[in-house]
């Protein structure tokens, strides 16, 4: 009965991790969109310093 135990808190474990998945994506492509505009502004400001 033991190993059931294991069993048991080990699948609560991946059902944690699993159910924090969607919002680990989410942040992940809101700081995709944050680089990828930060990417934009730094080419702008470069380009203004281009002589």
């Amino acid at each position: 009965m033991i190993w059931a135990g294991r069993a048991a808190a080990r699948l609560e474990e991946v059902e944690r991790a699993v159910a924090t998945q969607p919002e680990v994506a989410e942040r992940l492509a809101r700081l995709e969109e944050q680089v990828a505009d930060a990417r934009r502004s730094l080419a702008r400001i470069e380009a203004r310093l281009e002589p």
